[in-house]
């Protein structure tokens, strides 16, 4: 680039090499079950605003998702698929992904929804279903210092990120002995490749 700025060359020799992409598993840690229970109890749900941490933080560790995924939901990512409640999203690259929500994410989901319903909120399915007090958009960084500081109130002795779940949700399910490429399909990465990186 500098070279083609200084005009030494007219057009740049590296301009084919594409960068080799790597899996973003960051500094996080994978926390134990026990440790994501302590978490899960530390939150109370008495107000609604409450109650969506919860419900928000639940999703993330019961489904793997990423947080630009989880922030991005809408009321009409909630589907019903063969009796089984779903959550449909784009992923990046613009792949659609949809998640099977097991009983304790769809029981705080479902109970979030009644509690928007009775103070007669829009649940059009254009709407971002998790909000801030004044309805916007969540902003990522404030969540992630909301998540680190629910970690320390509960006594976890790492600090944790939105990113800590989906590491925990990966090997929380190869612990279980779930093949790498049912892990995979579970969380969208696009190579197993990607997946055993998170295995370490």
């Amino acid at each position: 680039q500098y070279l083609l700025s200084k005009r030494v060359l007219e057009e740049n020799p590296c301009g084919f090499i594409r960068r080799f992409r790597m899996a973003n598993t960051g500094t996080s840690v994978a926390i134990t079950r026990d440790e994501i229970e302590r978490l899960y109890n530390t939150i109370p749900t008495t107000r609604l605003y409450d109650l969506q941490i919860k419900t928000m933080i639940i999703l993330l560790f019961e489904t793997g998702m990423r947080i630009s995924e989880l922030l991005s939901l809408k009321i009409g990512s909630i589907k019903r698929d063969f009796g089984d409640y779903i959550l449909e999203f784009e992923q990046k690259g613009g792949a659609i992904h949809r998640v099977i929500l097991n009983e304790l994410a769809l029981s705080y989901l479902g109970r979030f929804l009644e509690e928007l319903t009775a103070i007669g909120s829009d649940l059009s399915e254009e709407k971002i279903l998790f909000q801030t007090r004044s309805g916007r958009q969540i902003n990522r960084k404030n969540f992630a210092r909301l998540l680190n500081t629910l970690a320390l109130k509960a006594g976890l002795s790492c600090e944790i990120h939105p990113h800590t779940a989906r590491v925990s949700f990966i090997r929380q399910r190869h612990k279980e002995n779930m093949d790498i490429y049912s892990i995979r399909k579970k969380v969208g990465h696009s190579s197993v490749r990607t997946t055993e990186r998170y295995l370490g």
